[in-house]
């Protein structure tokens, strides 16, 4: 039996299905946004430095995530939904020392893992915190890290180099807290880099 629909139910029909289209095809796409930490691009091998293997990093819980965290409460972290950095901080944070260690001039050959062949020493590292913090209408970049230089042939440790530092933000945008970032990490692992080039004599 053939059954008749109101015209009132057929109007509601066809403006759902129209809704419903426009939701699909018709809104602009999110954009997502990728941040990096900056370093030094420019090598400065030193013939006379030792060779240095950066190892795995690795994170407390809350800061493996790719997206950029910030905090609001002390007990509370979130994520912003369309911003990330560009991969997950131990692999961003393991590529930047890289960088940086070569830029200082301070070592004959610096690499990731076995891409070293017979290196005097291994750099591992962890992080502890990295996000953005937003208290009393102020923005921070919040940077924590423990590096652990081992003898790569005994794994003795030879240093460990702990820092947990905040830099002011001009305002509350990924974009300003990742140069905050660069920032932090440029002064820290200089000063690692020093100590290490002292602990490997």
């Amino acid at each position: 039996m053939t059954q008749h629909i109101k015209p009132t139910v057929k109007l509601a029909l066809l403006v759902t299905i129209s809704l419903g289209a426009t939701a699909c095809f018709g809104t602009k796409p999110k954009n997502e946004y990728f941040y990096f930490l900056k370093a030094p691009a420019v090598a400065k091998a030193n013939a006379k430095g030792v060779a240095l293997s950066v190892g795995d990093f690795t994170a407390s819980p809350g800061y493996t995530n790719q997206r950029i965290a910030y905090r609001e409460r002390e007990n509370e972290l979130r994520y912003y939904a369309y911003r990330s950095w560009v991969s997950a901080p131990p692999a961003l944070m393991a590529a930047a020392v890289v960088r940086h260690m070569l830029a200082s001039g301070r070592f004959s050959r610096v690499d990731r893992g076995e891409r070293i062949k017979d290196p005097l020493a291994l750099l591992e590292g962890h992080i502890e915190a990295i996000e953005e913090i937003d208290k009393d209408n102020q923005t921070l970049a919040h940077l924590a890290m423990t590096f652990v230089l081992r003898d790569a042939s005994s794994e003795r440790e030879l240093l460990r180099h702990s820092f947990d530092r905040t830099f002011p933000v001009t305002r509350r945008h990924p974009h300003d807290v990742a140069q905050a970032m660069s920032k932090l990490l440029n002064i820290e692992l200089r000063r690692l880099a020093d100590r290490i080039a002292q602990a490997v004599k």
